[in-house]
């Protein structure tokens, strides 16, 4: 068998043509008048039925197809799907069906934002999360988004910053080196590499050197320990962030979130929070051309009417009122040839309905069409609903049905230019990545189209199939339903699924389930404590022989400290599933936001929701989170 591409095809073409080659066992060579065996061409002629990035994949007879697209993203989009579809179908027989595919993929911006730092129960152990990762662990997941033709990695970094002026960041270089092979790899595959970062982010080193340049209680922002005031430290903040620009200046984009971290202010900043905002945005740019480095740059709104109407206690707002204008006083602000990144109106309202609840349910705006509104492009839709900051969220959450209607949503009235998803370790993921991946490029898929494919990938025979699909369903059910035999039924079926031939992904997937059935029992009420004690003793020497979880089993050696590390996170994910499951619907009512608007409108809760007395309590720890109240 042949597989032959057409002459001075890029990088990127080419080594989606070599993964096929090796899948098929066939041999490579240049097109050729009269050749069988798989084609790949580029128009020469513009085909109007596929556009940019689409591609069309066409049985010629029984020995002959050909993948065709109008540029060199589209020909490379041709050859994974062709080569993800003989994957579902565990066939290496490509002539044994008839092909006729015409696939434009819908968002022509389809980003994964990955957060390697210790965060949400991952805590830099082994696996579980990038924070650690090996390149051949990294190139393990990008071939997998690779594979479901997404654009884009966004790496974050959180604090992990190098630059050789502070020694304390040494331990950080290794990770430096490792992400550059990374980005080198995207770009090899024809991927873009983004980084995503606060303003106002310095090394540790540069935080406690500093003191005068700190906030020691950031009352609106989630984080301390990396962040000083802009007002104060722009020189040194700037510089700290210089050696990273230098380093990776193959960077496609740099994406700036402003809340979070970059909510450290002094009574002088808070002013005018607007005008450091703005000015962050054009330093860094200027920086970035300094640096020689041409990445863009893409605000992250990220919320800010939620910061602002919801998060910021009011005893805040009423010493600073313009933190409850920011954002209109930024916008005229901002340049416009600049990206815009926010999660939607459902998002938000499915992750913080009861906090906003709590504050009145005060209007707030679709951020998504907000930065339409303002001309600003690209504008993406964070798929936040996935977000991995809390524990629990380590473990298998399809989040099927959640996704469809987000994706329908974007399609059908946000319309944006690109999506993005929201993990941190994704090893356990598989099924809500692939969930999200596929749905980028094809919002049209039904649950039970992406149960079949995700049967197909993970399962090593038909048998398999079968199982790991009922096991997909009854997770799916569980999360909706949180009857316990429905997690019980899927640990079964997952479980007996494995075999010699099974995927590490269904290992993975099989073992987080186990992981998560455990919870639910652990998290029953009235459970007795000596009850509640060998359960928990039993659970952790289930897991010890899965090195999926070795991060929380064997990173820590010696056996009582891992044991109690283990009760303690085990604890604070029973806390976070009854959060879930009370308080946050894996699916939203639409009744609640019926219309999307980028102007101001209250959620339209049910009124028995309104009076109802809510507790905030969103199960991170026993320390009030971000969300805080006077």
């Amino acid at each position: 068998m042949r597989v032959s591409v057409y002459a001075n095809a890029p990088s990127p073409v080419r080594h989606a043509t070599m993964r096929l080659a090796t899948y098929l066992e066939a041999e490579v060579r240049d097109v050729g008048d009269g050749q069988h065996g798989v084609r790949i061409e580029r128009n020469s002629e513009n085909d109007s039925r596929i556009g940019h990035q689409g591609y069309v994949i066409e049985s010629l007879d029984d020995e002959s197809i050909i993948i065709r697209g109008n540029d060199d993203e589209g020909a490379a989009n041709g050859i994974y799907t062709l080569l993800r579809m003989l994957m579902i179908d565990r066939s290496k027989s490509p002539f044994a069906r008839s092909w006729n595919v015409v696939e434009t993929p819908r968002f022509p911006i389809r980003s994964m934002y990955v957060a390697p730092y210790r965060f949400g129960g991952s805590y830099g152990f082994a696996i579980l999360s990038p924070d650690r990762w090996s390149i051949e662990e990294w190139i393990e997941y990008l071939d997998l988004m690779r594979l479901c033709n997404m654009t884009t990695l966004t790496l974050v970094p959180g604090g992990r910053i190098y630059h050789p002026d502070y020694s304390q960041t040494r331990r950080e270089a290794w990770r430096y080196d490792v992400w550059r092979e990374v980005m080198e790899y995207c770009h090899q595959i024809g991927m873009k590499f983004n980084w995503l970062t606060c303003p106002n982010i310095v090394p540790q080193q540069a935080f406690w050197e500093n003191p005068d340049l700190r906030v020691e209680h950031q009352e609106a922002g989630g984080y301390y320990g990396c962040g000083l005031i802009w007002d104060k430290g722009k020189d040194l903040i700037l510089e700290a962030s210089r050696y990273t620009f230098e380093f990776f200046r193959g960077l496609d984009a740099l994406e700036m979130i402003y809340s979070e971290a970059g909510l450290s202010f002094d009574a002088a900043t808070s002013a005018n929070p607007a005008g450091y905002f703005a000015d962050a945005t054009h330093a860094y740019r200027n920086l970035l051309k300094e640096c020689g480095n041409a990445a863009d740059y893409v605000f992250w709104n990220w919320v800010f009417d939620l910061w602002a109407r919801v998060v910021i206690p009011e005893s805040l707002l009423e010493r600073y009122p313009k933190f409850r204008t920011m954002l209109d006083d930024l916008l005229p602000l901002l340049p416009k040839d600049i990206g815009w990144t926010d999660a939607s109106m459902l998002s938000v309202a499915q992750m913080f309905g009861p906090e906003i609840r709590a504050r009145g349910n005060p209007a707030m705006r679709e951020g998504v069409l907000l930065g339409k509104k303002w001309g600003f492009e690209p504008v993406i839709n964070c798929f936040w609903y996935m977000n991995p900051e809390y524990a629990l969220n380590m473990l298998p959450h399809p989040y099927i049905s959640r996704a469809i209607q987000e994706a329908h949503y974007s399609v059908e009235e946000l319309q944006p230019d690109g999506v993005q998803g929201y993990r941190l370790a994704p090893p356990c993921r598989f099924i809500g990545d692939y969930t999200f991946f596929r749905l980028a490029s094809d919002p049209s898929l039904t649950k039970e189209q992406l149960v079949e494919e995700m049967g197909g990938l993970l399962a090593s025979d038909s048998d398999g199939e079968h199982k790991v699909s009922q096991a997909i369903e009854a997770l799916e059910s569980f999360w909706i339903s949180h009857d316990p035999a429905e997690i019980r039924s899927a640990e079964e079926k997952f479980e007996s699924a494995l075999n010699p031939g099974a995927t590490s992904s269904l290992s993975r997937v099989s073992h987080g389930t186990t992981f998560l059935h455990y919870i639910v029992k652990l998290a029953e009420p009235g459970l007795e404590e000596r009850k509640r004690k060998n359960l928990r003793w039993e659970f952790y020497q289930r897991i010890k022989a899965m090195d999926t979880f070795q991060g929380i089993t064997s990173d820590i050696v010696w056996q009582p400290e891992s044991y109690a590390f283990f009760c303690w996170q085990v604890e604070l994910m029973c806390r976070q599933y009854m959060w879930f499951k009370t308080s946050r619907p894996d699916v939203l009512d639409r009744s609640v936001y019926p219309e999307p608007s980028a102007e101001f409108r209250t959620l339209e809760w049910p009124k028995e929701m309104l009076k109802s007395d809510v507790t905030i309590d969103r199960g991170r720890n026993d320390m009030p989170g971000p969300l805080t109240y006077d």
